[in-house]
């Protein structure tokens, strides 16, 4: 994959989380909203789905940070290709400059040179492997954390179906949040599936 394409691919998994960071804060109100609802019922009725909702709320904050931890190692792959970019652009211009200097410079110093461009380039690539596999992971975390998402808005909407005159206006709620999550694990099995393509 050419290093344009790395670009390209890192930044649309990055494009894909930003929507998880916005469904997630939608998450967050939709539980909030049906919380105060919850409140409103003075029948122990509503004391299961006041408890998914706070267990939703935390859900959301927990993929908040999951969204920032995906979000610094989108950062490094991208400082990371942009070091790689500029060693291969700096080490053809290297090898040129050695070529054109023909004799003047002696082939021990020739060979040195060489033996440390090419390091610094073995480097770099293990430095973005490492990234690479970073991310792979912690996108995979954040799919596994909207599979508990998504078991909670089941929840949501099982205990929404038992509050009497709100039953109706919290199974929208519910249906909201599921349908939230449902988008957020659409744009994370996006951004798994561009990073794959891009490794």
């Amino acid at each position: 994959m050419s290093k344009h394409s790395e670009f390209v691919a890192i930044s649309l998994i990055n494009e894909e989380l930003k929507e998880v960071f916005k469904q997630s804060r939608k998450v967050y109100m939709a539980a909030l909203n049906a919380m105060f609802i919850a409140r409103k019922i003075n029948s122990g009725n509503a004391s299961g789905f006041s408890s998914v909702t706070k267990e939703l709320q935390i859900f959301s904050h927990k993929l908040n940070d999951l969204t920032h931890i995906v979000e610094a190692d989108i950062n490094r792959n991208i400082s990371n290709s942009a070091i790689s970019i500029k060693t291969s652009r700096m080490s053809r211009l290297f090898a040129t400059a050695l070529n054109h200097a023909g004799n003047e410079l002696p082939e021990l110093s020739r060979r040195r040179s060489l033996e440390m461009i090419s390091a610094k380039q073995l480097d770099i690539a293990y430095l973005k492997e490492i990234d690479s596999k970073q991310l792979m992971k912690t996108l995979t975390i954040l799919e596994k954390h909207c599979g508990i998402g998504n078991s909670l808005s089941v929840l949501a909407k099982i205990e929404s179906s038992s509050v009497g005159q709100f039953t109706e206006e919290l199974s929208a709620i519910s249906q909201q949040i599921e349908t939230v999550i449902y988008h957020m694990q659409e744009n994370i099995d996006t951004a798994i599936s561009l990073h794959l393509k891009a490794a």
